[in-house]
């Protein structure tokens, strides 16, 4: 348990018995601060603070103008932290969807590193791509006593409620590698705009004109968005139309190659390559749409620069394959970086203008971009 006041501790306690010993229900609302503060004889603001904790340890949920609820998912398997940081070092979370050869696994151990060089201890927690997942892992990390979040958020049609009641709750929390739009949660990514402009321009330097986009959908994340628009804006500044039929932005994340959904996202991109032979070039917003248009070209007897060139984000180092030309992420100092903001949050170091920072990528020209052929694809 975290150390705080003795008299805020004890009103914490004593609101914690309530709800564990069930006389605040599931899903039922506290009574008012005011109320409380008259109940137990002490100040409003010892109140504030108190149901603040149970806030951050995911016993109630509070809402501005409505008032505090008993988590109605809470569980009693938590209550007695039973999860404790090695050497009871302090303890942060990190949950993410995944990590993969072309990005997640550099995050990971740099952010890992970073902590326990400043002695904390991290709890991780994988979501598969599920914000049911993600919803879950945060309350689980909160109520084993993480002091802050790190946090690579799912991509999705609508930001997880989860988060969102983290930041209205002060909850110390940073984003890894996305940033929720017009909401300013802390955030550590790469400057995704600039990213994609450079590699639409790598292509149209080449003699490019007819160039695809393949992603999810591009209002799933602010991520998204900027790739997208980064990707316009390389057109439009080289005076290339932009043709919406050449935007295929209808996938999963991560391509749904370990779901039953894998086929049918092949089968997309072929019948897009099939229905598009003006394309000269693609730039792709996740390695493995990359990795599905190299299969894709081998079956149709296409060869990768020759007759399609394709860039992408992140590229690992496959002997099978080589590198694509890709934007290389400064992964590490991602990790670094985002570790950092959330201790400096955590002890209340950190001003509001230092909780964004966006990193350069690199551009890498690998095997797989080179000049339009005449005819192309077709």
């Amino acid at each position: 348990m975290r150390s705080g006041p003795p008299l805020q501790n004890e009103i914490y306690q004593a609101i914690r018995k309530r709800i564990l010993a069930r006389e605040f229900t599931p899903g039922s609302q506290l009574p008012t601060e005011q109320k409380l503060a008259e109940q137990l004889h002490v100040s409003r603001i010892t109140v504030h603070r108190a149901l603040q904790k149970l806030a951050q340890e995911g016993f109630i949920l509070r809402y501005p103008g409505k008032g505090s609820f008993v988590a109605d998912k809470y569980s009693a398997d938590f209550s007695s932290k039973s999860i404790q940081s090695e050497g009871n070092r302090p303890l942060i979370g990190f949950i993410l969807p995944d990590v993969t050869d072309d990005f997640g696994i550099d995050v990971l151990t740099s952010a890992i590193a970073q902590a326990e060089a400043a002695n904390w201890s991290v709890l991780v927690s994988f979501t598969n791509q599920s914000q049911e997942a993600e919803e879950t892992a945060i309350r689980r990390a909160v109520q084993a006593g993480v002091n802050g979040l790190l946090v690579n958020p799912v991509y999705g049609e609508f930001y997880n409620e989860a988060l969102l009641r983290l930041h209205v709750e002060n909850f110390p929390l940073v984003l890894v590698d996305k940033r929720l739009d017009k909401i300013h949660v802390p955030y550590v990514t790469t400057d995704n705009h600039t990213a994609a402009y450079e590699l639409t321009k790598h292509l149209i330097d080449l003699g490019h004109r007819q160039i695809g986009f393949i992603s999810p959908g591009v209002t799933a994340t602010a991520t998204l968005e900027d790739r997208f628009a980064g990707y316009l804006a390389a057109l439009e500044d080289h005076g290339i139309p932009y043709e919406p039929p050449l935007n295929l932005s209808t996938l999963p994340t991560g391509g749904a190659v370990n779901s039953p959904d894998g086929p049918e996202v092949r089968r997309t991109i072929q019948n897009y390559l099939a229905q598009h032979n003006e394309l000269t070039a693609v730039v792709a917003t996740e390695y493995v749409f990359a990795s599905i248009l190299d299969d894709i070209c081998r079956e149709m007897n296409l060869s990768i620069p020759d007759d399609l060139s394709v860039v992408c984000f992140d590229s690992p180092k496959l002997a099978h394959r080589g590198e694509f030309t890709h934007i290389a992420q400064e992964q590490k100092q991602i990790g670094a970086k985002a570790v950092d903001m959330l201790l400096r949050i955590i002890r209340e170091e950190k001003s509001d203008d230092e909780t964004s920072i966006l990193l350069p990528g690199k551009l890498v020209t690998g095997r797989s971009s080179a000049a339009p052929s005449v005819c192309g694809m077709i």
